[in-house]
């Protein structure tokens, strides 16, 4: 028999019930988390279902535990996830290129997407959306500032295309960190991220894994 994890409306497993033990004495499943057998309908607290199948609950966790009985994660179920928009990064490069950025522009929107998806927390479309709009008036401010001689004009612009930068970099990492953690929820996927891949070369970066990702879910395979 199979059974299931619930956490803050995520559904992980499934596990066999010697996995799901190990998992509630380590500290990964917690108290708080609910599960089902296969058989069963409705959920309900795990030291409940463990109780119930005869399985002695865990002893409770050190009055002063360390980081790392909390630091592993069941396995997340991935099936009824959202597919990751799955393009080859040298195909983005060349029609980021070809199109004088215009592809790029429209590319990170659509994995920002995806990130709301698995994580609605994620900003990382409105920090995208701030970023364009900063930098389109940064641009026209200090064009306008430099063609009439005003060059206060032409700092705020600076100050305003740079203000743009930062937010973009932020709008990354935040697609980093949902990305992180979704792939260290899967078994397989379980990756480090770079902080200075992704301050370089972000969408490009995230797309190479996006699409390993994607490769994993349709064929079982990390491409």
């Amino acid at each position: 028999m199979k059974y299931y994890v619930s956490r803050s409306g995520q559904q992980f497993g499934p596990y066999s019930l010697a996995d799901l033990q190990r998992y509630r004495s380590q500290g990964n499943v917690v108290g708080t988390d609910y599960g089902r057998s296969s058989a069963m309908q409705q959920w309900v607290p795990v030291d409940e279902l463990l109780n119930h199948r005869g399985v002695p609950a865990a002893a409770p966790l050190p009055s002063n535990p360390t980081w790392s009985n909390y630091s592993a994660q069941p396995h997340r179920d991935t099936k009824d996830d959202p597919l990751p928009p799955s393009l080859h990064w040298g195909w983005c490069l060349l029609l980021a290129l070809v199109t004088v950025g215009f592809f790029g522009t429209v590319w990170i929107f659509i994995q920002a997407n995806w990130a709301k998806k698995i994580d609605r927390t994620n900003g990382t479309a409105g920090m995208y959306a701030l970023s364009l709009c900063l930098a389109f008036a940064g641009s026209a401010l200090f064009s306008a500032g430099s063609v009439m001689g005003m060059q206060a004009l032409a700092a705020i612009g600076s100050l305003a295309y740079l203000a743009g930068v930062v937010c973009f970099q932020v709008g990354a990492f935040a697609f980093k960190a949902t990305l992180e953690k979704y792939c260290n929820s899967v078994e397989d996927l379980k990756h480090d991220f770079s902080g200075v891949m992704t301050f370089f070369f972000n969408w490009f970066y995230f797309e190479y894994h996006l699409h390993r990702i994607f490769t994993w879910r349709t064929t079982g395979r990390l491409g």
